[in-house]
């Protein structure tokens, strides 16, 4: 008979499995405030605690300057975020007040030296019939002012129009939407590298990014995910925002976010908070463009396991030994792997999962003659259905530690989130995350991941801080 004993990993007495199914990952969609009845908001974008933002909404009194569509010009406006979660009232963003026309999408460097904005070319309407390329501006900080927005060459082209920035979390690389020539679609998003001359010469994402339909609205997420919108084949409807990571060289598969953010109307231009757990977006869905808040509302780890290492080693031993008083004999242990053992009881690792056949023989001790079979079986080793990650037992207060989560045993699943828990009510979203321990204690760091249709599962370590 096989007996399993001793160390046997909890892999072949078939790993607890806690998934669960829920009724969804809830996502909570709020209407700002902000929002004019009489006008669009859209392009949310937020930087040192101030929500900036594009609308259209009529802003002085006696003036009526309209565009080509007769419709007011879009400005963009800022809104103080309170630390009750509401916005403070909107007001103007106009650095520079030689720019009277319709102003777009804008983005701002990390550490606040410059920001990229979007204009049209064109300083006056001549004709309602005239086409008013847009082109991307920059404006430099110093001494605590925007300074006056200068043009990037490349923008200057009178033939296209460039517009909507997103600027890298390490401030050189900058993306945004054109329709020039040579793309794959309508639309392309392209990219510009930051030098010691200034901007780059324009490059197309490619058509990992890019379809031959309309890509626009990129944010770079400070984890340095690219988010967009686009309008290609297999969405919710009209315009829905995907994201892509840069992965071994190029931009992986975009990934569609999932409703309610994306819905049969257009859902675009977004920003996306640093725990990925809330943020802002664009949609039509109540008849014109608005912006909403979404929020997600998570059940954390109801259910955990602690994180088990993955061990294939077992222990075989044959519990019906028999002592041959006539003829000497001594039992073999084969595997399918190739390995051949000697003994009642032996240890054998294995390599890894996979399905393996094991037999036990009773060969003669002087001829080596085999006798008889005792056994055969067949073992099905299968990778531990947990949420893995690396911890060390012991961490060191104030010292950063890198976690990085790795769903296992789920070969099937696709698009999936992973939220950490460190310190009660708090939740941190990402598959790579940085924590620093502020405090000295026992920690138990749980991992949850989401995928496909409502499952999840979530594993835990705990660690020391000295």
């Amino acid at each position: 008979m096989l007996k399993k004993i001793f160390y046997i990993p909890v892999i072949i007495t078939f790993f607890l499995l806690y998934l669960f199914p829920v009724s969804s990952q809830e996502i909570k969609i709020t209407k700002l405030g902000i929002n004019n009845d009489f006008s669009s908001e859209i392009s949310p974008i937020v930087h040192d605690s101030v929500l900036y933002f594009i609308s259209n909404r009529k802003n002085e009194v006696l003036k009526n300057v309209v565009n080509q569509n007769d419709e007011h010009l879009y400005k963009v406006y800022q809104a103080n975020l309170l630390r009750n979660g509401k916005l403070g009232k909107a007001s103007l963003f106009q650095p520079d007040k030689s720019f009277k026309l319709s102003a777009g999408s804008v983005a701002f460097a990390s550490d606040n030296s410059f920001h990229i904005a979007t204009f049209n070319k064109e300083y006056s309407l001549k004709t309602k019939k005239q086409k008013n390329l847009l082109g991307l501006y920059e404006s430099k900080k110093s001494n605590n002012k925007w300074g006056k927005y200068r043009q990037l060459p490349f923008s200057e082209n009178i033939k296209y129009s460039f517009a909507q920035p997103a600027i890298s979390p390490d401030g050189q690389m900058l993306v945004f939407a054109s329709d020039k020539d040579g793309g794959f679609g309508e639309i392309d998003l392209y990219y510009s590298k930051l030098t010691s001359s200034g901007w780059s010469e324009p490059v197309n994402l490619g058509d990992k990014i890019n379809s031959n339909k309309k890509e626009c609205f990129p944010f770079f997420h400070s984890s340095g995910r690219l988010y967009f919108s686009s309008n290609r084949a297999g969405g919710f409807g009209g315009f829905d925002i995907y994201y892509s990571t840069f992965e071994n060289e190029e931009w992986s598969k975009p990934v569609i976010l999932q409703e309610p953010i994306n819905s049969k109307f257009d859902d675009f231009s977004c920003y996306i908070f640093h725990d990925e757990t809330s943020g802002f977006f664009a949609s039509s869905r109540d008849g014109k463009d608005n912006i909403y808040r979404f929020d997600y509302v998570i059940t954390f780890c109801e259910f955990s396991e602690e994180v088990q290492e993955e061990n294939y080693c077992f222990t075989f031993f044959e519990e019906r030994a028999i002592v041959a008083d006539t003829i000497p004999v001594k039992y073999q242990w084969e595997f399918s792997d190739g390995t051949k053992t000697l003994g009642v009881e032996v240890d054998h690792c294995f390599e890894g999962p996979g399905v393996y056949n094991v037999s036990l023989s009773v060969i003669d001790a002087v001829t080596d003659e085999h006798l008889y079979s005792v056994a055969e079986y067949t073992i099905p080793l299968e990778k531990p259905q947990q949420v893995y990650f690396e911890l060390p037992e012991k961490v060191n207060v104030n010292t950063s530690v890198n976690l990085k989560a790795t769903l296992t045993g789920f070969d099937d699943a696709e698009n999936i989130r992973y939220f950490w828990s460190i310190i009660d009510g708090e939740t941190i979203f990402g598959e790579t995350i940085s924590y620093k321990f502020r405090k000295k204690g026992t920690y138990t760091v749980r991992c949850e991941a989401y995928w496909g249709n409502n499952q999840r599962i979530c594993s835990y370590r705990n660690v020391v801080v000295e």
